[in-house]
């Protein structure tokens, strides 16, 4: 809730306004990812991170150094509202986020992932290292990486009349972040 005050004078009570992202298409972006005002602010300010380290660094764009993108992508992203207010509700360390990302995209098996990552995330057994993959990551972080890279998309467009970055190369697009956790429904049967 936003703290009010209030001025003596008038006795008039003032809300202190939201912030608001710049521009009608990054509005429209946010909307379209399903994050919060503040969610969208935040991956807005990732975006514009990202793509001023890409002006300095574009050699970052280049398969050897993917890597060092993708933290980069993940770091920014466990930044933004949602992903931590889910941080905060699973009660997951969030260092350990980033690392258990990355080999969640490397594909590693869930019990795998829970084996080398429960000490670091405070996970007591297999099921709330699963729960905290599914929310954290299949869900939450997913669709921030999604956002971030919508919003990049529209920076890169704004920012030069030619031709925007080309960024569906790269290996890791938002659904590249979604390996299905669940079994799919045919194998169910």
């Amino acid at each position: 809730m936003a703290a009010h005050r209030v001025d003596h004078q008038s006795g008039r009570r003032h809300v202190p306004a939201r912030p608001r992202p710049a521009g009608r298409l990054a509005r429209v972006a946010i909307v379209r990812s399903g994050l919060s005002v503040q969610g969208g602010v935040d991956a807005l300010a990732a975006a514009e991170q990202i793509r001023t380290v890409l002006d300095v660094r574009p050699e970052l764009l280049t398969s050897e150094l993917w890597p060092t993108l993708q933290r980069l992508f993940l770091t920014l992203a466990t930044g933004v509202h949602e992903v931590q207010r889910r941080i905060r509700q699973k009660k997951v360390a969030s260092p350990a986020l980033i690392p258990l990302a990355t080999d969640w995209i490397a594909g590693l098996p869930a019990a795998d992932l829970h084996q080398k990552h429960h000490g670091d995330l405070l996970t007591p057994d297999i099921t709330a290292t699963t729960s905290a993959i599914d929310k954290l990551i299949v869900q939450d972080l997913a669709r921030v990486v999604s956002a971030v890279f919508q919003l990049l998309e529209l920076l890169s467009m704004a920012a030069t009349t030619d031709t925007p970055m080309d960024l569906s190369y790269l290996p890791f697009r938002p659904r590249s972040i979604r390996p299905a956790l669940r079994p799919s429904p045919a194998s169910r049967r």
